[in-house]
């Protein structure tokens, strides 16, 4: 859900250079998306607890649910309701090992993901990654100028959202 509070310019960012900076609506788009499957579940816990006040759900176990399902369950809510191909392929590869490596779109999410995660701003935080180093930021030719910028503001951006 992180990656839906970034505004067009982020994105125009992280598809970098080479020909992808168009994607900058159907980024936004996507990032506001690629996460769905998280919603609704939350949606679902919510209604399930609130019907049954005896179910008690601990956070390790929502973390646990929304990490290991968000995926399959938001590429088949983007299916059910017909949401075209390159908005639920987004859904359903942006945590993929195996993933398109000549969508453009798809790989600009992945990187705003994992800057995300980089500065704090996700549910996963690993301080720990190197942003130059990430393979979506090679095949898009994304700099090293682009990527601090795209991190000013995603840091920006949450702390005008707080």
């Amino acid at each position: 859900m992180e990656t839906c509070i970034l505004d067009r310019n982020g994105f125009e960012m992280a598809a970098g250079e080479n020909g992808h900076r168009g994607l900058a609506n159907e980024g936004f788009l996507a990032g506001l998306m690629h996460d769905i499957g998280k919603l609704l579940l939350l949606k679902v816990l919510d209604s399930m607890t609130t019907e049954n006040s005896d179910i008690q759900l601990t956070h390790e176990f929502i973390a646990k649910l929304l990490r290991s399902k968000h995926v399959e369950q938001g590429y088949g809510l983007m299916k059910q309701w017909s949401i075209p191909p390159i908005y639920a392929n987004v859904v359903r590869d942006h945590h993929r090992e195996d993933y398109d490596q000549s969508d453009a779109l798809l790989l600009a999410i992945r990187i705003v993901n994992q800057m995300t995660r980089k500065v704090g701003m996700s549910a996963t935080p690993n301080a720990e990654i190197v942003p130059a180093a990430l393979p979506e930021v090679r095949i898009l030719g994304v700099g090293n100028d682009l990527l601090v910028d795209l991190e000013k503001i995603i840091v920006d951006t949450a702390k005008n959202d707080s």
